[in-house]
Protein backbone atom coordinates (compact mmCIF):
# COMPACT_ATOMS: atom_id res chain seq x y z
CA UNK A 1 0.00 0.00 0.00
CA UNK A 2 1.45 3.23 -1.16
CA UNK A 3 2.19 6.17 1.55
CA UNK A 4 -0.34 8.10 -0.53
CA UNK A 5 -3.12 6.22 0.39
CA UNK A 6 -5.39 5.82 3.64
CA UNK A 7 -8.24 3.44 4.99
CA UNK A 8 -11.50 4.93 6.14
CA UNK A 9 -13.31 1.76 7.64
CA UNK A 10 -13.16 -0.18 4.57
CA UNK A 11 -12.46 2.60 2.46
CA UNK A 12 -8.66 3.85 0.48
CA UNK A 13 -8.34 7.21 -0.30
CA UNK A 14 -5.70 8.77 -2.50
CA UNK A 15 -4.93 11.81 -0.80
CA UNK A 16 -2.90 13.50 -3.99
CA UNK A 17 -4.32 17.32 -4.17
CA UNK A 18 -3.57 20.07 -6.31
CA UNK A 19 -3.82 24.07 -5.05
CA UNK A 20 -3.26 27.05 -7.60
CA UNK A 21 -3.09 30.73 -7.05
CA UNK A 22 -3.51 32.49 -9.62
CA UNK A 23 -2.30 36.51 -9.46
CA UNK A 24 -4.94 38.22 -11.46
CA UNK A 25 -8.47 39.97 -12.26
CA UNK A 26 -11.00 36.75 -11.80
CA UNK A 27 -12.33 38.64 -15.30
CA UNK A 28 -9.28 37.42 -17.17
CA UNK A 29 -8.82 33.93 -15.71
CA UNK A 30 -11.65 31.70 -15.30
CA UNK A 31 -13.01 32.25 -19.14
CA UNK A 32 -10.30 30.30 -19.54
CA UNK A 33 -11.43 27.25 -16.92
CA UNK A 34 -13.43 24.14 -19.12
CA UNK A 35 -17.20 23.90 -18.93
CA UNK A 36 -18.55 21.84 -15.89
CA UNK A 37 -14.68 21.65 -14.15
CA UNK A 38 -15.13 23.24 -10.69
CA UNK A 39 -17.37 21.22 -7.96
CA UNK A 40 -17.90 24.23 -5.32
CA UNK A 41 -17.23 27.90 -5.22
CA UNK A 42 -16.90 29.67 -1.75
CA UNK A 43 -16.49 33.67 -2.10
CA UNK A 44 -16.63 36.79 -0.62
CA UNK A 45 -16.77 39.26 -3.33
CA UNK A 46 -15.00 42.80 -2.57
CA UNK A 47 -16.56 45.31 -0.91
CA UNK A 48 -17.95 47.99 -3.42
CA UNK A 49 -15.41 50.52 -2.35
CA UNK A 50 -12.69 49.89 0.05
CA UNK A 51 -9.49 52.61 1.66
CA UNK A 52 -7.09 51.07 0.33
CA UNK A 53 -8.52 48.16 -2.01
CA UNK A 54 -9.60 48.14 -5.65
CA UNK A 55 -11.84 50.79 -6.47
CA UNK A 56 -14.48 51.59 -8.88
CA UNK A 57 -16.25 54.70 -10.62
CA UNK A 58 -19.79 53.95 -9.42
CA UNK A 59 -21.77 51.17 -7.91
CA UNK A 60 -23.16 50.73 -11.56
CA UNK A 61 -19.71 49.53 -12.71
CA UNK A 62 -19.08 47.13 -9.75
CA UNK A 63 -22.07 45.51 -10.10
CA UNK A 64 -21.46 45.12 -13.75
CA UNK A 65 -17.90 43.48 -13.18
CA UNK A 66 -19.56 41.10 -10.46
CA UNK A 67 -22.36 39.74 -13.52
CA UNK A 68 -19.56 39.02 -15.60
CA UNK A 69 -17.49 37.28 -13.31
CA UNK A 70 -20.70 35.18 -12.37
CA UNK A 71 -21.98 34.29 -15.81
CA UNK A 72 -18.53 32.85 -16.04
CA UNK A 73 -18.70 31.24 -12.74
CA UNK A 74 -22.28 29.93 -13.84
CA UNK A 75 -20.57 27.82 -16.96
CA UNK A 76 -17.77 26.43 -14.99
CA UNK A 77 -19.72 25.11 -12.22
CA UNK A 78 -20.80 22.04 -12.21
CA UNK A 79 -24.64 21.38 -12.60
CA UNK A 80 -26.03 20.45 -9.36
CA UNK A 81 -23.65 22.02 -7.38
CA UNK A 82 -23.27 24.90 -5.25
CA UNK A 83 -21.97 28.67 -5.34
CA UNK A 84 -21.62 29.77 -1.54
CA UNK A 85 -21.44 33.89 -1.44
CA UNK A 86 -21.10 36.09 1.62
CA UNK A 87 -22.56 39.81 0.65
CA UNK A 88 -23.51 42.53 3.81
CA UNK A 89 -26.72 43.28 3.73
CA UNK A 90 -26.45 46.91 2.55
CA UNK A 91 -23.69 49.42 2.31
CA UNK A 92 -23.92 53.26 2.74
CA UNK A 93 -21.60 55.69 1.00
CA UNK A 94 -21.55 59.35 0.41
CA UNK A 95 -25.04 59.76 2.12
CA UNK A 96 -26.84 56.77 -0.28
CA UNK A 97 -27.42 53.39 0.85
CA UNK A 98 -26.80 50.46 -1.22
CA UNK A 99 -28.45 47.36 -0.77
CA UNK A 100 -25.78 45.11 -2.16
CA UNK A 101 -27.09 41.80 -0.97
CA UNK A 102 -30.45 41.83 -2.38
CA UNK A 103 -28.81 43.23 -5.84
CA UNK A 104 -26.60 40.57 -5.72
CA UNK A 105 -29.20 37.86 -5.22
CA UNK A 106 -31.26 39.46 -7.83
CA UNK A 107 -28.16 39.55 -10.22
CA UNK A 108 -27.55 35.69 -9.76
CA UNK A 109 -30.77 34.63 -10.22
CA UNK A 110 -30.69 36.46 -13.19
CA UNK A 111 -28.14 34.65 -14.81
CA UNK A 112 -29.83 31.23 -13.92
CA UNK A 113 -28.56 30.09 -10.79
CA UNK A 114 -31.42 29.27 -8.63
CA UNK A 115 -31.46 29.74 -4.64
CA UNK A 116 -30.48 26.85 -2.51
CA UNK A 117 -31.07 28.24 0.88
CA UNK A 118 -30.58 31.43 2.72
CA UNK A 119 -28.38 31.73 5.15
CA UNK A 120 -27.81 34.71 7.85
CA UNK A 121 -24.56 34.91 9.42
CA UNK A 122 -24.89 36.60 12.49
CA UNK A 123 -21.64 38.74 13.87
CA UNK A 124 -21.12 39.44 17.84
CA UNK A 125 -22.71 42.88 18.39
CA UNK A 126 -23.02 45.72 20.88
CA UNK A 127 -21.60 49.56 21.59
CA UNK A 128 -18.11 49.28 21.14
CA UNK A 129 -17.60 46.83 18.46
CA UNK A 130 -14.65 46.59 15.98
CA UNK A 131 -16.04 47.27 13.04
CA UNK A 132 -18.23 50.50 11.97
CA UNK A 133 -21.44 48.74 11.34
CA UNK A 134 -21.03 47.72 14.84
CA UNK A 135 -20.81 51.31 16.45
CA UNK A 136 -24.23 53.07 14.96
CA UNK A 137 -26.48 52.37 18.81
CA UNK A 138 -23.69 54.14 20.45
CA UNK A 139 -24.28 57.40 18.43
CA UNK A 140 -28.07 56.67 19.54
CA UNK A 141 -26.68 56.49 22.90
CA UNK A 142 -25.45 59.97 23.18
CA UNK A 143 -28.25 61.35 20.79
CA UNK A 144 -31.48 59.18 22.32
CA UNK A 145 -34.34 60.97 20.87
CA UNK A 146 -37.02 59.67 18.09
CA UNK A 147 -35.92 58.85 14.84
CA UNK A 148 -32.30 58.86 16.33
CA UNK A 149 -32.31 55.15 15.92
CA UNK A 150 -29.61 53.14 14.36
CA UNK A 151 -29.26 49.68 15.62
CA UNK A 152 -25.97 47.78 15.00
CA UNK A 153 -25.11 45.66 11.26
CA UNK A 154 -24.83 42.52 13.10
CA UNK A 155 -25.54 40.63 10.37
CA UNK A 156 -24.90 39.68 6.60
CA UNK A 157 -25.99 37.12 4.08
CA UNK A 158 -25.03 33.89 2.67
CA UNK A 159 -26.71 33.16 -0.37
CA UNK A 160 -26.32 29.14 -1.25
CA UNK A 161 -27.00 29.47 -5.41
CA UNK A 162 -27.28 26.61 -7.51
CA UNK A 163 -26.79 25.14 -11.09
CA UNK A 164 -30.03 23.65 -11.70
CA UNK A 165 -31.28 21.65 -8.81
CA UNK A 166 -29.18 20.31 -6.09
CA UNK A 167 -27.88 16.98 -6.44
CA UNK A 168 -27.50 15.16 -3.68
CA UNK A 169 -25.26 12.16 -3.84
CA UNK A 170 -26.04 8.54 -3.42
CA UNK A 171 -24.31 7.53 0.08
CA UNK A 172 -21.65 5.26 -1.10
CA UNK A 173 -18.64 3.83 0.29
CA UNK A 174 -17.21 6.80 -1.57
CA UNK A 175 -19.45 9.48 -0.44
CA UNK A 176 -18.22 8.39 3.20
CA UNK A 177 -14.99 9.37 2.91
CA UNK A 178 -17.02 12.84 3.07
CA UNK A 179 -19.05 12.26 5.62
CA UNK A 180 -19.66 15.53 8.16
CA UNK A 181 -18.71 15.95 11.90
CA UNK A 182 -21.74 17.30 13.40
CA UNK A 183 -20.03 18.86 16.13
CA UNK A 184 -19.92 21.89 14.37
CA UNK A 185 -22.87 22.23 13.03
CA UNK A 186 -24.79 21.64 15.88
CA UNK A 187 -23.01 24.48 17.46
CA UNK A 188 -23.02 26.92 14.34
CA UNK A 189 -25.26 25.70 11.70
CA UNK A 190 -28.55 23.87 12.86
CA UNK A 191 -30.41 26.37 11.93
CA UNK A 192 -30.39 29.55 9.01
CA UNK A 193 -28.63 31.76 11.24
CA UNK A 194 -25.52 30.88 11.75
CA UNK A 195 -23.93 32.90 14.71
CA UNK A 196 -20.16 33.17 13.95
CA UNK A 197 -17.63 35.74 15.65
CA UNK A 198 -15.78 37.62 12.83
CA UNK A 199 -12.23 37.16 11.94
CA UNK A 200 -9.33 38.49 13.95
CA UNK A 201 -7.65 41.74 13.64
CA UNK A 202 -4.26 41.02 13.22
CA UNK A 203 -1.80 43.15 11.89
CA UNK A 204 0.51 40.81 10.72
CA UNK A 205 0.26 36.64 10.14
CA UNK A 206 3.83 35.35 10.31
CA UNK A 207 5.23 38.47 9.45
CA UNK A 208 2.77 39.29 6.37
CA UNK A 209 0.69 42.46 6.20
CA UNK A 210 -3.10 41.15 7.05
CA UNK A 211 -6.41 41.39 4.79
CA UNK A 212 -8.49 44.46 5.78
CA UNK A 213 -11.33 42.27 5.51
CA UNK A 214 -10.57 38.71 6.21
CA UNK A 215 -13.16 35.73 5.04
CA UNK A 216 -14.23 34.28 8.00
CA UNK A 217 -12.32 30.36 8.68
CA UNK A 218 -15.51 28.90 10.27
CA UNK A 219 -17.85 29.92 8.06
CA UNK A 220 -15.20 28.41 4.91
CA UNK A 221 -14.92 25.35 6.76
CA UNK A 222 -18.87 24.95 7.35
CA UNK A 223 -19.75 25.27 3.20
CA UNK A 224 -16.28 23.28 2.19
CA UNK A 225 -17.98 20.29 4.55
CA UNK A 226 -21.96 20.75 3.99
CA UNK A 227 -21.41 21.53 -0.02
CA UNK A 228 -18.87 19.14 -1.14
CA UNK A 229 -16.76 15.96 -1.02
CA UNK A 230 -13.06 15.06 -0.45
CA UNK A 231 -11.14 15.52 -3.50
CA UNK A 232 -13.66 17.96 -4.80
CA UNK A 233 -12.10 21.37 -7.16
CA UNK A 234 -13.11 24.13 -4.89
CA UNK A 235 -12.71 27.43 -6.57
CA UNK A 236 -12.47 31.19 -4.58
CA UNK A 237 -12.22 34.19 -7.79
CA UNK A 238 -11.95 37.14 -4.67
CA UNK A 239 -9.30 35.05 -2.46
CA UNK A 240 -8.25 37.70 -0.23
CA UNK A 241 -6.32 36.43 2.62
CA UNK A 242 -6.36 32.71 1.52
CA UNK A 243 -9.19 31.77 3.80
CA UNK A 244 -10.90 29.09 1.69
CA UNK A 245 -7.93 27.44 0.27
CA UNK A 246 -7.10 27.15 3.94
CA UNK A 247 -10.16 24.98 4.28
CA UNK A 248 -9.82 23.29 1.26
CA UNK A 249 -6.35 22.20 2.56
CA UNK A 250 -7.93 21.03 5.91
CA UNK A 251 -11.05 18.44 4.27
CA UNK A 252 -8.71 17.52 1.29
CA UNK A 253 -10.42 19.12 -0.92
CA UNK A 254 -8.42 20.92 -4.49
CA UNK A 255 -8.69 24.35 -4.53
CA UNK A 256 -7.80 27.39 -7.35
CA UNK A 257 -7.57 30.65 -5.35
CA UNK A 258 -7.63 34.33 -7.51
CA UNK A 259 -6.49 37.36 -5.70
CA UNK A 260 -5.65 40.34 -8.00
CA UNK A 261 -4.06 42.35 -5.45
CA UNK A 262 -0.41 40.83 -5.79
CA UNK A 263 0.93 42.25 -2.00
CA UNK A 264 -1.33 38.95 -0.67
CA UNK A 265 0.72 36.70 -2.44
CA UNK A 266 3.38 35.63 0.66
CA UNK A 267 0.08 36.15 3.12
CA UNK A 268 -2.06 33.12 0.91
CA UNK A 269 0.99 31.26 0.66
CA UNK A 270 2.08 31.53 4.67
CA UNK A 271 -1.60 30.93 5.31
CA UNK A 272 -3.07 27.88 3.31
CA UNK A 273 0.56 26.21 4.21
CA UNK A 274 2.53 26.23 0.85
CA UNK A 275 4.94 23.23 -0.37
CA UNK A 276 3.07 21.53 2.87
CA UNK A 277 1.71 17.88 2.56
CA UNK A 278 -0.47 16.20 4.36
CA UNK A 279 0.25 12.94 5.92
CA UNK A 280 -1.04 10.21 3.10
CA UNK A 281 0.10 12.37 -0.09
CA UNK A 282 1.66 14.46 -2.26
CA UNK A 283 -0.07 17.93 -2.71
CA UNK A 284 1.05 20.18 -5.69
CA UNK A 285 1.36 23.60 -5.77
CA UNK A 286 1.22 26.21 -8.19
CA UNK A 287 1.53 30.03 -8.61
CA UNK A 288 0.31 31.92 -12.20
CA UNK A 289 0.78 35.22 -12.33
Amino acid sequence: MSARHVFIGRCVINMDLKYELYIADARDIIGSFDNNSIDLVVTSPPYYDMIGEIKWHNYEEFMFAMKQIFKEIYRVIKAGRVVAVNVPCDYKRKGKNYDIGIDFYNMMTSINFKSAEKIIWQKPSGYGGAHSCMKRFGNFIQRNYPFYYLPDRSWEFIWIMSKGRVRKPKITKEVEKSIVSLGPIQKRASTSIWSIPTSGAERKINGCITHPAMFNVELSNLVIQLYSLVGDVVLDPFAGSGTVGLSARKYNRNCILIEKERKYKELIKKKVGWYQNNLYGKNTYIVRE
